[in-house]
């Protein structure tokens, strides 16, 4: 395989667009065949709780038996169109709800729609997720293929699993990717355009024949078998693998005869590859292999918890299926944001769960918080991440086989499930001897956010009366939390970001306290909001402390390829770094 072979558009083709068809979420990449150094990613999407999450979500509402909308706004729409911050479910009022047919189990693909005690009578509803997992445990057996049909309206109207992902990339292609495109040029037809999509590692070629036929059902193309010029399916690892070479570039290019693995970590399967550059082509050292043991099935493990240690939870979320979506919702800031699962780890829910009367230890009702043990943390983590690292080994004894002597170069880690950090240090641990250096890019998502506690100017309404003071004859707000970078926000590779202070008068020192979070910039107004943690303080000396004196202070962010750098300088020279290894839970003073 070679590189070429992926990227280079065909003649009479002014577009080069990728589908990442995902598990947990899908989305798009377009390259300008004029300039291949621009690629534009979409980036948001409506109802989106992240504006800078590369994907949409990989589900799609019915009413009526007809398509209504896709990813978060057929979940908002789903289970939260009269929904205002858990306003109903603090009232106090019984919350039952009444479903037209009977509930999937909680993890399932389906749910009816949710009722409301002010809404108007049930809409016929339909909301179907886990497509691509269900699509990958029906064909995995050649010999017993049976696809299967989706129940999409109250009156038992079914589609086929195909025609149902059919739906959904449709919507993706006509609702975003072409007016994406007809955005950059209005005349752009589908034809001008080659299309490829991406599917795991160890699709066999009849599950790759059906994302043709579903692509064709999608009119994405207009036969199944339309030349690769039109259509060309490649593999997870393979396109991941471009993506990695595209990174490194940016540093310092690999070079004629470097080897390097690529752990592609989705929501439903790791994909693991092995190459190596050999005259501006991509050689395959090791066969690919897949194992579904993506982030989807941590979540199925987390759902088990709950179920095993949570009086009526099953029977509560089967009946009130919202809820269930918004602990997930909640649950996946947590799982993003989890180094370590050597302690217990406190969480918020939902306020609609204490109707549940969940007779559980792990569940603290005064304050809707769930409690999980270091050995439930362990168990729902490495249920998949102990598969992960079986398969990473499989692959590289496959490679020792024919390169016994070669220690391999670099180790790319990438995908949803690749932002975890003690995913990353577990593959650090096993393999970090095996490499000679392992790369999560930085054009992965952030998985903390990170600021430093400041003062400012006291607005009215804006700050919280309780962070009201008077310093130096000024009306203050003390405890603000100013965040540099947040969780999820793509980050360049050597992008920087100075700012710039300036300190009280007479000062000998300040002290700069750096702050991360697993929540997102609005969820953090202050140092003391809940998950806000304190990572370190950097003290820097005021040699001039003179009313005169410069009392400046300049706080630089700087990402390089594998860390974050934080230099406190002062306008008189003092300076301090501290350096934060994205591969390691620590930070060190240099």
């Amino acid at each position: 395989m070679s590189t070429s072979t992926l990227i280079k558009p065909q003649a009479g083709k002014n577009f080069v667009v990728c589908i990442d068809f995902g598990s947990s979420g899908s989305g798009s990449s377009i390259l300008f065949v004029k300039d291949e150094d621009k690629i534009f990613t979409l980036k948001t999407y409506p109802d989106s709780p992240n504006v800078v999450y590369n994907k949409n979500m990989s589900c799609i509402l019915y009413e009526d038996g007809k398509r209504h909308s896709i990813g978060y706004t057929a979940r908002k729409t789903m289970f939260f169109e009269n929904d205002d911050e858990d306003s109903d479910e603090d009232s106090g009022e019984d919350s039952d709800r009444d479903s037209d047919s009977e509930s999937e189990e909680s993890h399932g693909s389906t749910s009816t729609a949710p009722s409301k005690k002010s809404a108007t009578p049930l809409k016929d509803r339909k909301f179907i997720r886990d497509l691509k997992i269900q699509f990958m445990e029906a064909t995995k057996d050649e010999k017993e293929i049976s696809i299967p049909e989706i129940v999409i309206s109250n009156d038992g109207t079914t589609k086929s699993l195909l025609d149902v992902m059919a739906d959904y990339l449709s919507m993706l292609f006509t609702d975003f990717i072409m007016k994406s495109l007809k955005n950059n040029d209005s005349s752009v037809k589908k034809t001008d355009v080659r299309w490829c999509i991406t599917v795991p590692a160890n699709y066999s070629e009849h599950q790759k024949s059906l994302m043709r036929k579903v692509a064709c059902k999608a009119k994405i193309i207009d036969k199944e078998n339309c030349d690769e010029s039109d259509l060309i399916i490649i593999s997870e690892p393979d396109a991941a693998t471009m993506f990695c070479m595209k990174h490194k570039a940016k540093s310092k290019p690999l070079t004629n005869g470097e080897t390097f693995m690529v752990v592609d970590a989705g929501g439903g399967t790791v994909d693991v590859s092995c190459h190596m550059l050999e005259n501006g082509k991509l050689k395959e050292l090791a066969v690919q292999k897949a194992e579904l043991c993506g982030s989807t099935f941590i979540d199925r493990e987390f759902i088990k918890i709950l179920e095993e240690n949570c009086d009526n939870f099953k029977e509560f979320t089967e009946k009130n299926p919202e809820t269930l979506v918004k602990i997930l919702s909640i649950w996946e800031d947590v799982k993003r944001g989890t180094l370590t699962v050597d302690k217990k780890l406190t969480f918020d829910t939902s306020p609609m769960f204490k109707k549940a009367k969940p007779n559980s230890s792990i569940y603290k009702s005064r304050s809707t918080k769930i409690a999980l043990t270091d050995e439930q943390m362990k168990r729902i983590f490495d249920s998949q991440v102990s598969k992960a690292l079986k398969l990473i080994d499989e692959v590289y004894r496959d490679y020792e086989e024919d390169y016994p002597s070669r220690k391999m170069d670099h180790l790319f880690i990438v995908g949803g499930l690749g932002d975890n950090g003690y995913f990353q240090n577990r593959i650090k641990e096993r393999f970090e001897k095996k490499f000679k250096e392992i790369l999560i890019p930085l054009f992965c998502s952030t998985a903390l956010s990170y600021g430093v506690g400041v003062m400012e100017e006291f607005e009215e309404g804006h700050h919280a009366e309780s962070k009201y003071k008077v310093i130096n004859g000024k009306h203050m707000a003390v405890d603000v939390l100013d965040v540099f970078v947040e969780q999820r926000e793509e980050v360049e590779i050597d992008r920087e970001i100075v700012r710039e202070y300036e300190c009280l008068p007479g000062a000998t020192q300040i002290d700069v306290v750096l702050y991360s979070s697993i929540k997102r910039r609005e969820a953090i107004p202050y140092i003391d909001s809940p998950l806000v943690s304190k990572e370190e303080t950097i003290t820097i000396p005021f040699r001039d402390s003179s009313k005169e004196a410069d009392r400046r202070v300049f706080i630089k962010f700087f990402f390089g390829k594998s860390e974050l750098m934080i230099t406190v300088e002062n306008a008189q020279g003092e300076v301090k770094e501290i350096k934060r290894d994205f591969e390691a839970n620590s930070l060190a003073l240099k």
